[in-house]
């Protein structure tokens, strides 16, 4: 009714804005259509991102403790050690000197407890690697040294812990305030041949 009285220059025109009608709104749902998916992948990416950093921050933090209190173990037993020598040199000097050595404090008991410390800090760090290795495969190199370290650690400290038997002091069984004084201490700080 309407459509059928109208000419055709005005049917044409009205069908034309309808079209472009029809086509700007289509174009404009398309364009919301498109923000709409880009803003979503972009905040999955963001969270993708969040969650990367997070993780990254979680391994720098824990990984830097496990490290301070690997090598706070190691530098533990190396100091346990280095008294130990000190203070056994201590005792030949003062014994060539004719003077009353005083006997080493250290005690095979403590350095076994930091021995042991030592090494669960190094496998605990191991562990630790071994579970992160995916976020950084460089990271198998650090966990093969500390593997080859935990090795040698133990592989000196056999002959180490027969020789310092003989040299250590000790507990008297029945009085522990009693420290006794190994016969090859006596013995062989005379000949200053304790610990070369």
């Amino acid at each position: 009714m309407f459509w059928s009285q109208l000419e055709a220059p005005v049917k044409a025109a009205a069908l034309g804005a309808a079209v472009t009608v029809l086509s700007t709104t289509f174009g404009a749902l398309l364009v919301f259509w498109q923000i709409g998916r880009q803003s979503k992948n972009a905040i999955r990416q963001n969270q993708h991102t969040e969650r990367l950093k997070l993780k990254l921050r979680i391994y720098e933090d824990d990984i830097l403790q496990k490290i301070k209190a690997a090598m706070s173990a190691e530098i533990a037993l190396t100091n346990y050690l280095r008294a130990f020598h000190l203070g056994i040199n201590m005792f030949k000097i003062q014994s060539k000197c004719n003077m009353k050595g005083s006997i080493p404090k250290a005690r095979i008991p403590e350095l076994n407890e930091y021995k042991y410390d030592a090494i669960i800090k190094a496998i605990d760090l191991i562990m630790f690697i071994e579970e992160w290795l995916i976020i950084d495969g460089r990271m198998d190199v650090f966990k093969m040294a500390f593997n080859v370290t935990i090795h040698d650690i133990d592989k000196a400290f056999g002959p180490y812990l027969k020789a310092a038997l003989l040299i250590y002091p000790m507990e008297h069984a029945e009085n522990p305030a009693v420290t006794l004084q190994p016969a090859s201490l006596t013995r062989r700080s005379a000949s200053g041949s304790l610990t070369g």
